[in-house]
């Protein structure tokens, strides 16, 4: 998430392009934050449904904590964008409110909140899980195989002919960014299946393969190099880091532990930040480099911050009034 909301300070300088450079290239390649994401959303619905398989009304709860986690505050930052463009004065003749970015569908074009992309993806992974639910607990491993297989095997055919002209629908149910949530899925089913393993050693290999990943990835390797290059490093480094933190051998800090839990809410906020300081950078004379460096230092505390207390003020309390209402839902 921090390397996002990084990527989009270093697109700022990019667009600012005052001459010098101050942020290295490495920056732009922040937007791979998103896999992780991917390879976290995966272990976390592994972890979250463990002994709940074959309850039908769980599987409906499942899928009510899903939306309601991420609909209600990706709709309040919609708005709030929406709202902002006007009040920026910005061009609003091209934002006609998508109702499929509304409500997260696959469609060609970004959502107003383009960072909205990535919770297309995101919904089709509980979807499809919340239908391995009803299965036995014991098939999952082979059913993510089996999900895994079909996107290889979909893919390959689409190679090979070429000329299929894909629906977004089709696009996002094939697209290779989900086998990192598929990753995800397996580093959680090896954590739990008490397999012996060395936290260290493979936080360490993760970390080895993430930066020589990151050194020979450019965007023209495409998605599947991207997979592999990118999103198989990350699930070491997940799986590696969990192993630490339940062995207690290693604790994480608090400060990093209060963004983790912020985390979706600087998710969506943090363009909404960056773009109101931008505007506001914009009004001193010609600040130069050293000008750009203070903004772009606001842009990140601002994103941190705001964030912060944006999952303090706003999001929390939809959680919490989400959780009141199940016993309402579910009794009907």
């Amino acid at each position: 998430m921090l390397s996002v909301v990084l990527y989009h300070i270093w697109l700022f300088e990019k667009q600012i392009n005052f001459g010098k450079q101050l942020m290295p290239d490495i920056f732009g390649l922040g937007y791979l934050g998103v896999d992780l994401f991917f390879v976290i959303s995966g272990f976390v619905m592994v972890s979250v449904t463990r002994g709940k398989f074959q309850q039908p009304l769980g599987t409906l709860l499942f899928l009510y904590k899903r939306i309601t986690r991420i609909y209600p505050l990706y709709w309040f930052y919609t708005f709030l964008l929406v709202a902002a463009y006007f009040f920026l004065g910005t061009d609003t003749t091209s934002l006609a409110v998508n109702l499929k970015a509304f409500v997260l569908l696959p469609q060609e074009k970004f959502p107003i909140l383009n960072v909205g992309w990535t919770l297309i993806h995101e919904m089709y992974f509980y979807v499809v899980f919340s239908l391995f639910l009803f299965a036995p607990e014991k098939w999952l491993s082979r059913l993510i195989l089996i999900w895994f297989f079909l996107i290889i095997g979909f893919n390959m055919l689409i190679f090979k002919t070429q000329s299929i002209t894909l629906t977004p629908a089709v696009f996002h149910i094939i697209h290779p960014l989900t086998v990192e949530f598929i990753m995800g899925c397996v580093m959680a089913i090896l954590f739990y299946h008490n397999i012996k393993i060395n936290g260290h050693a493979i936080l360490g290999f993760g970390i080895l393969l993430t930066i020589t990943g990151m050194m020979s990835y450019s965007h023209e390797c495409g998605l599947w190099l991207r997979v592999l290059m990118v999103g198989f490093p990350f699930s070491l480094l997940l799986l590696g880091a969990v192993t630490m933190e339940s062995d207690q051998s290693k604790y994480f800090s608090e400060i990093l532990r209060s963004i983790g839990d912020s985390s979706y809410s600087i998710y969506l906020s943090h363009t909404l930040v960056i773009m109101v300081i931008a505007r506001c950078w914009k009004w001193f004379p010609e600040p130069g480099q050293y000008g750009y460096l203070i903004a772009s230092i606001f842009m990140l505390l601002g994103s941190l911050i705001y964030g912060k207390y944006s999952y303090r003020l706003i999001e929390y309390p939809m959680i919490l009034s989400a959780t009141k209402q199940i016993p309402q839902i579910f009794k009907k």
